[in-house]
């Protein structure tokens, strides 16, 4: 111990410039006391004197507390599994709403496209029947102006032929025109 302290004492101060180097030949520092006192409070004393055993009600009254420990705990794994349970009904009465409500829309622009083609249909046929019927009255009109005009020329050939006839009256001689029996021809020098 001694000669450690002389060596210290012979040694040189630290400098900042030349760092102090440690030969290899040094002995290794121990830490055995370092050891002994940090493992100084957890030193294992004498063993305390063992427990005395449970009496009956003792043992029956934590048979009973594991018993409802037990209960409580399979009441909590029920309520768990009917909470599931629920949620698992409800996530499907939710998707079969979701998928309901779907296919309800679905039927609805189908009904409404529906309803738009046989608008559309209905307005198509009524304007067919439109068009068919002013062809057809067209088509009567133009008879009936032929009819009309046929009937005209006809009332205008009969009167023409009734006017043409009392002309020819007119320019024929009376008795041309009406000869009579009872009257005789005169001569010549007598008109």
């Amino acid at each position: 111990m001694s000669s450690s302290l002389s060596a210290l004492r012979r040694s040189r101060p630290l400098s900042l410039s030349c760092p102090r180097t440690v030969s290899p030949s040094a002995a290794p520092v121990s830490f055995t006391h370092v050891r002994r006192a940090s493992l100084a409070p957890f030193a294992v004393g004498p063993l305390s004197p063992p427990s005395p055993p449970l009496t009956l009600d003792q043992v029956q009254e934590c048979k009973q507390m594991e018993r409802q420990h037990q209960q409580k705990t399979q009441f909590q794994f029920q309520l768990q599994l009917q909470h599931r349970y629920a949620q698992v009904e409800i996530n499907q009465k939710l998707r079969q709403q979701q998928e309901l409500q779907l296919v309800l829309e679905s039927d609805r622009a189908a009904f409404q496209q529906q309803q738009a083609l046989d608008r559309w249909q209905s307005i198509l046929e009524t304007r067919v029947e439109y068009r068919q019927r002013q062809t057809i009255r067209k088509a009567l009109d133009q008879e009936q102006q032929q009819a009309i005009a046929e009937h005209q020329q006809l009332e205008q050939q009969r009167e023409h032929d009734l006017l043409f006839a009392q002309l020819s009256d007119f320019a024929l001689p009376r008795h041309a025109s009406r000869p009579s029996s009872s009257r005789r021809c005169r001569p010549m020098s007598m008109i």
